[in-house]
């Protein structure tokens, strides 16, 4: 059960002690590996994801298109969400667990995201400010599905409609009901 949860820089972050009855996500530049410049081993439950500190919204999303991902690349997307929130499931299911630290390279827009949602979704105490905490990555947090609409609408291209004619199944007997049952006496 998280009690407490904290946000800040990797500054901060290459300081700290490890504790195994706590858990850190280290949330880094996407397309980049996590630099391996803080120590993950000794904590209690520790994992990284890759995310770009960058936002877009529904108006982004019809103006770009089906050119839009490769504007957005990077930026957090339901995917992200979702496993930010498999790894918050599993921090919360392990009972030995008591305190929450997110980072990211400035401690003040994505693991400020994250710490907000964990805090206000937990009823718990979060001390710093989030004032910029990145909007996208806590929206997505908040609903994983909340820009499938408009993604499904201006972003993915239409499919092809198929038009092929099904042919005609060719009947032995002009009563339906005889080609069903021959059917099921041969197999």
């Amino acid at each position: 059960m998280i009690k407490t949860v904290a946000f800040m820089p990797y500054r901060d972050a290459r300081t700290l002690v490890p504790s195994s009855n706590a858990a850190l996500i280290v949330i880094h530049e996407a397309g980049s590996a996590f630099d391996g410049s803080i120590n993950t081993n000794g904590w209690g439950y520790h994992s990284s994801i890759g995310i770009d500190d960058a936002a877009y919204d529904i108006d982004q999303i019809k103006s770009h298109g089906i050119e839009f991902y490769e504007y957005f690349e990077g930026c957090a997307t339901k995917v992200e969400a979702l496993k930010i929130l498999v790894m918050i499931k599993m921090i919360k299911e392990n009972p030995n667990i008591d305190d929450l630290i997110i980072t990211c390279r400035e401690g003040r827009s994505l693991s400020a995201a994250v710490a907000k949602f964990v805090a206000s979704s937990n009823r718990l105490e979060l001390d710093g400010d989030t004032t910029h905490a990145n909007s996208l990555l806590y929206r997505l947090l908040s609903n994983p599905y909340y820009f499938d609409e408009a993604l499904e609408t201006y972003v993915t291209p239409p499919k092809e409609k198929v038009t092929t004619k099904k042919k005609p199944k060719r009947s032995l007997f002009p009563l339906g009901w005889i080609d069903v049952l021959i059917e099921k006496i041969i197999g």
